[in-house]
């Protein structure tokens, strides 16, 4: 008598961490030294080598050849480079809250399929899961939201975007506890949508740039309320059709083709403007992007002159700051 569902959360779990190299014998570390300063001690790097045979293409005659690597680890985690802070050599390392932690979200699996009997119970199990995830809950009385995740409680000062040091004074400080991740039960407006989107005002990855300004669950969320207006009711075909309808559409062309087909009212010549009266037939039908006939070519040609047209905009916007190079580090 009642459905669990969940998509990814995407929320911060990782801390990039700058470990001090020292040389445990003593001498003078450089970049390559596998020993780290914690809490005033000179603290030898655990590693393991592993072999990999390494098969060359169909096309290359050469026979297959071995590689050896070695792999280092640090009381925070492995190390995936290496360099200079203000002079002295350090090894940068990915710390993750949940690791060796995630197989303890598999009995909260169980608990949701075979141990629920109220939304109480199914939120108890969301407390003790370590992964990140958007979880819902629907019965015939209670629906709700559960933002689930072990996430680190950071000391003062630390920014979550940028590597702190590894030497002992910026440990994290335990778990984030559940009662403070988004969550939310019975709603007022009777319905919670999410697609990956963030979970709820000032709850930030600074890791990343999936959550910006515009979120795709914003078409899920506009169509519901469309089919809402009026004060009618909704059957399962309705809330079906809220699925269908967000799932072709661009988020960009409907939300920001407004904005860009306003900023060029201006410009004149033919061929601009039938350009610029396809896009807008577009964007007011919806902003779709369909194939229904299943060949090479989607159905509205404005999707062609729309997606050029993006691409030069956001050039045009950001080169001065990004240069062409660097859009790989943010996209």
């Amino acid at each position: 008598d009642y459905a669990w569902s969940l998509t990814t959360g995407y929320s911060d779990a990782v801390d990039v961490r700058a470990e001090l190299l020292c040389d445990p014998g003593g001498g003078q570390p450089n970049q390559s030294s596998t020993g780290y300063v914690f809490r005033d001690e000179c603290v030898p790097m655990s590693e393991r080598t592993e072999t990999f045979i390494v098969k060359p293409p169909p096309t290359d005659p050469e026979p297959p050849r071995v590689e050896e690597h070695t792999f280092y680890r640090t009381r925070h985690g492995p190390v995936f480079a290496r360099g200079r802070v203000r002079g002295a050599p350090v090894a940068f390392v990915k710390q993750r809250f949940f690791w060796k932690k995630e197989v303890d979200s598999v009995p909260q699996f169980l608990r949701w399929n075979t141990q629920v009997d109220s939304i109480d119970d199914f939120r108890a199990a969301a407390a003790d899961f370590t992964m990140s995830f958007n979880a819902f809950y629907a019965d015939g009385t209670d629906i709700g939201y559960f933002h689930v995740g072990r996430y680190p409680r950071r000391t003062r000062g630390v920014h979550p975007a940028l590597p702190v040091w590894g030497t002992g004074p910026w440990e994290w400080k335990g778990r984030v506890p559940f009662d403070r991740h988004p969550q939310v039960v019975n709603p007022r407006r009777g319905w919670v949508v999410n697609w990956n989107n963030k979970p709820a005002r000032g709850w930030d990855n600074y890791d990343g740039i999936k959550w910006g300004s515009i979120h795709r669950v914003e078409l899920l969320a506009d169509e519901m309320r469309r089919q809402l207006s009026n004060d009618r009711s909704l059957t399962t075909s309705d809330i079906v059709d809220v699925i269908r309808v967000a799932a072709t559409q661009d988020v960009r062309g409907l939300y920001l083709g407004p904005s860009m087909l306003e900023s060029v009212r201006g410009i004149r010549g033919a061929r601009v403007q039938t350009a610029l009266g396809i896009v807008k037939e577009w964007v007011k039908a919806g902003a779709h992007r369909r194939n229904r006939d299943g060949d090479d070519n989607m159905d509205a040609g404005a999707t062609a002159i729309f997606d050029r047209w993006y691409v030069r905009a956001v050039h045009n916007v950001f080169d001065d700051e990004l240069g062409q190079s660097r859009y790989g580090l943010v996209a």
